[in-house]
């Protein structure tokens, strides 16, 4: 793997199964100063997956591929039926759901309701149910959901409305600018959009309370010490990470978060003292710790104070440093995957992986000469809330999402082979095992336990009204008291003298 002794890695982002936990313990056993996280993003992709375990919305998603898979497998009424959207003004066509990727499963959900009223139109034509000229007709079953089952398109677009926010976070935090502080933002602006939802004449309430239930529990599985730390860190939402409002972490909390980190990696009593106060400074936001910058990382590093002097510079700046997903090796893999195959060529194993390394690092040189010129380093997709620069996107709110594009591109690429529907029967089989499997193995929390049982979604954990002020870029102030010298002065009795003596002065 060529890490040598280690020194030069910080952190370690993998996916999260059960055989990537056991790595992660081992690895961080092995080299206990670094910091082991799961991917950010699986965690969101499974969060969705559960959100979809719910029995209705299983139906609905196997209906829709049924849907799908019909009209792709036709040759005749395929064509049809594009020729029907176009007329339609519809020139996207179906996206193609994928194994185990849950939001591309959204996507596709996407896509059918896009087609609905194409659809109807289709399902209407005369030689639809019966064949003519030698045609075949559309499948009977293909119709009734289509046509007779009045609860489908009801339940797509709650589905959709349920899920969006997720998928949205997926596509803002792909790119490797996207820090750990930007990952509780997503996750806090869900869980506001999901405790702001109206139910629309037609929902399914209880579907509504299982995607709150599903989001609290994956919420508690996420929020990871190390990650509050880094929301606190942000100089924009030190007020949210710790809001008086909200019954969630405390400046303790923070400071016992931080001094872990001295521990592991062994700093001295001085700079660990040092630290703390550091802490309570920029708490009370006193010099230098002032002002505050979309962009987390380049407020560290442009404090005019040496990070030897004040070591909260040089752990801010290395939390802020950590990638919180593994979205570009996911990528590399899926590449390389793509091209090692007997029919494209016949390299061997080992020549292969060299391939891929060199291929990895003229990507990373690459990527840091368009960085020193001042060119866009962001993969950019359709849905995805595109910046020219790094940090929060203080106009997030006023941009478009998934469910308005038309040429969305997951972050994580995805098998291009059609997926039947006992594929996702056998997806959320394989998902119900995985979160059976969670229930047995002790699970990285490290949260205290009345954390754990805060709602975040009813805004018990953080007050929704601090995050409307980081969206809005709003600087965090001091504790501003009021000071008045002649308050009290009106009933003052005491004499100078008597009062030196009392104090034996």
């Amino acid at each position: 793997m060529g890490l040598g002794d280690g020194r030069n890695f910080i952190a370690v982002t993998t996916d999260n199964p059960t055989t990537m936990i056991s790595f992660r313990n081992k690895f961080e056993r092995k080299f206990p100063w670094v910091i082991t996280l799961p991917c950010f993003l699986h965690q969101l992709n499974t969060t969705i997956g559960e959100i979809c375990l719910y029995p209705a919305m299983k139906t609905t998603i196997s209906r829709s591929t049924r849907i799908v898979t019909f009209f792709n497998g036709s040759h005749y009424w395929g064509g049809q039926l594009k020729e029907e959207a176009a007329r339609q003004g519809i020139t996207r066509g179906f996206t193609k759901n994928c194994e185990s990727c849950w939001y591309a499963l959204i996507l596709h959900c996407c896509s059918v309701k896009g087609y609905r009223y194409p659809l109807v139109t289709i399902c209407c034509c005369l030689d639809a149910n019966e064949k003519e000229n030698g045609f075949s007709c559309i499948k009977a079953e293909v119709i009734e959901i289509v046509q007779a089952t009045t609860t489908f398109w009801k339940r797509l677009d709650q589905l959709i409305r349920v899920t969006k926010p997720l998928v949205d976070a997926i596509g803002n935090l792909e790119s490797r600018e996207a820090n750990l502080a930007d990952c509780m933002l997503e996750m806090i602006r869900c869980a506001r959009f999901i405790s702001e939802m109206k139910l629309e004449q037609g929902d399914d309430a209880d579907f509504l309370d299982n995607a709150k239930t599903v989001l609290n529990k994956r919420f508690r599985h996420m929020n990871t010490p190390i990650h509050s730390l880094a929301l606190f860190l942000h100089p924009l939402c030190q007020k949210l990470a710790i809001s008086d409002e909200a019954g969630g972490c405390d400046l303790q909390f923070m400071i016992s978060a931080a001094l872990k980190l001295a521990s592991k990696w062994k700093w001295s009593a001085r700079d660990a003292k040092a630290l703390v106060e550091n802490i309570k400074d920029y708490n009370l936001c006193k010099a230098p710790f002032i002002g505050g910058t979309k962009d987390g990382k380049a407020y560290w590093e442009s404090l005019s104070v040496a990070s030897d002097q004040v070591p909260l510079k040089k752990l801010a700046i290395t939390i802020f440093l950590i990638v919180p997903s593994s979205s570009d090796l996911e990528r590399l893999f899926s590449d390389l995957g793509g091209i090692q195959t007997p029919k494209r060529n016949n390299l061997n194993i080992n020549t292969f992986e060299d391939l891929g390394k060199m291929h990895c690092n003229l990507r990373r040189h690459h990527h840091s000469e368009l960085r020193a010129q001042g060119k866009s380093i962001r993969r950019k997709h359709g849905h995805m809330h595109t910046k020219t620069s790094p940090g929060i996107n203080t106009a997030i709110v006023e941009e478009g999402s998934v469910t308005e594009s038309d040429n969305w591109q997951g972050p994580l690429e995805v098998d291009e082979e059609q997926v039947e529907e006992e594929d996702v029967e056998a997806s959320f089989d394989s998902l119900e095992k995985e979160i059976e499997v969670e229930k047995d193995i002790e699970l990285e929390l490290e949260l205290e336990e009345e954390l754990a049982t805060l709602d975040i979604v009813e805004g018990k954990l953080y007050d929704f009204s601090e995050l409307e002020k980081v969206d809005k870029g709003v600087e965090p102030k001091g504790f501003n008291d009021e000071i008045n010298v002649l308050n009290d002065s009106a009933d003052s009795t005491w004499d100078l003298k008597s009062l030196l003596r009392e104090l034996g002065m």
